[in-house]
Order: structure tokens, then sequence, then C-alpha cells
């Protein structure tokens, strides 16, 4: 019994293990790529633009300048490109490639950028290139769709705490 469900564990742990694996593979283009640079950079808050260069590529340098510790990175590529868009790094454990009301968008988490610390944005045309000059809109620490509705749902109790409270009372003050 005990060799059946440890077949099982294994057999799940490995069928997890496949997407890990598969978004490893072959890097698209273009690609977003940030990593941890040396030298100095340039200081940003939690929400700074960007630009591609005049060939559609580039590479920036930046400060966490912000006084705060990142957790995560919304990148909004707001400027087009042809070919599939791709991310990656060392800055953050994961970047997600996916779409803010049609507009690209990478999500980069996993792991902190700490106050302080410097990163570099590098855009990489291999062979498709982003917009010369194209804009691209950077948010820091953004909460994800299931942290606003936790943060809902644990404010819900009190209040349905006291609505059941007050109609109690109707009761009591009535009977």
């Amino acid at each position: 019994m005990a060799g059946y469900r440890l077949a099982i564990v294994l057999a799940l742990m490995a069928l997890c293990a496949v997407p890990m694996f598969a978004s490893a593979a072959i890097p698209a283009d273009p690609r977003v790529i940030i990593t941890d640079p040396a030298g100095p950079c340039t200081p940003v808050g939690l929400r700074f633009n960007f630009n591609a260069d005049g060939s559609g590529d580039g590479t920036q340098c930046f400060t966490n300048g912000s006084g705060v510790n990142w957790f995560n990175l919304d990148i909004l590529v707001e400027n087009s490109f042809s070919g599939a868009l791709s991310c990656g790094g060392n800055a953050f454990l994961q970047c997600k490639v996916g779409t803010d009301h049609g507009i690209p968008d990478i999500l980069f988490s996993g792991g902190t950028l700490a106050s302080g610390m410097t990163f570099q944005v590098a855009l990489v045309c291999d062979p498709n290139c982003f917009s010369p000059n194209g804009l691209f809109r950077a948010a820091a620490n953004v909460p994800e769709p299931a942290t606003f509705l936790l943060f809902g749902s644990g404010l819900a109790g009190p209040v349905l705490r006291q609505i059941r409270r007050k109609k109690r009372t109707n009761r009591l003050s009535l009977g």
C-alpha cells in the first residue's frame, strides 16, 4: 500500500514538473530579460516608463529607489512587435506573459528585489524587434487578482457577523 502511494506521489510530482521544463525550452522572439547588473543605474520608484532604442531593442539599467522591497514587476508592452513575446532573467524566479485589456503584459515574480538593488532590462531581438522607441510601462508590487479576492473575503467575515448580530438583537427586542 505504501509503495502504491509513493508511486502516485512521484507521478504527480513528475506531471507538475513538465510545465516548468516546457517553459524553459527554446525562447521565442522578441524577449524581455531582467538580470542583476553591476554599475550605476537610473533610480526609479514603484512605477516607471522606459523605451526601446531606435532599432527596437537595447539594455537599460535601473535601481530600485522606491524605499521598499519589490516582490514582483509588471511590464506592459505598449508598442508593436512581431513574433511571440517571451521573458526570462535571473532577477526574479519566474516570468509569465499574458495580456492586460488587450495589451501584452509580462509579470516577473518570485524572490525579492531589495530597495537600492540594481537591475537591468534587456530588450532582445531574435530576429524580430519591438517598435523603435516603443513604450514600456512598469509597476512594482502589483497585487495579483487572487490577493484582492483573499482580502475581500477576509473583510466579508466581520461584516456578516455584524449583520447577524443586528438581526438577532432585533428579534430579541421584538419577542
